[in-house]
């Protein structure tokens, strides 16, 4: 799983967590923080867990996929328990409402952009102001981080 810098501005410094806990996944059934200011954070948990075993199909031979499910499946009862509905969705684009304690709500659209045609392609994650009221907000959050 990859570093998400930008949802280090958007909901809290990232970098003094260990690499591995740089995920959403991780910080979705781990951070108080993760769980109480993402509003669709339940849903959002489930259609994760289940877009995470799709992928961990083309990935099932890799000793790193292994060890994260293996440390999610250790650490959160809740993810366990999702894990084990077998559920399986597809990468979509969908919007993700996350309410800042300083700007407020922000709704962003999740994108998806493969970089090859087929696995084991790299892809490239956007988040995109859903609304204008999102973007201005995130222009505050942007100004303020400046400073």
């Amino acid at each position: 799983m990859q570093e998400l810098p930008f949802l280090g501005t958007l909901c809290a410094p990232q970098t003094q967590r260990p690499r591995a806990d740089r995920n959403c996944l991780w910080l979705l059934t781990t951070s108080e923080r993760w769980k109480r200011d993402f509003l669709d954070r339940d849903e959002m948990l489930r259609d994760l867990i289940a877009k995470y075993r799709a992928a961990m199909a083309e990935h099932v031979a890799e000793p790193v996929w292994k060890e994260q499910l293996d440390r999610l499946l250790g650490a959160s009862a809740e993810f366990r328990a999702l894990w084990e509905r077998h559920e399986v969705a597809p990468m979509s684009p969908h919007v993700k409402r996350y309410l800042h304690p300083v700007v407020g709500l922000i709704r962003l659209e999740h994108r998806n952009m493969w970089l090859a045609p087929q696995a084991p392609a790299q892809r490239v994650v956007a988040y995109v102001p859903a609304d204008e009221d999102s973007e201005e907000r995130l222009e505050r959050l942007a100004e303020a981080a400046a400073e």
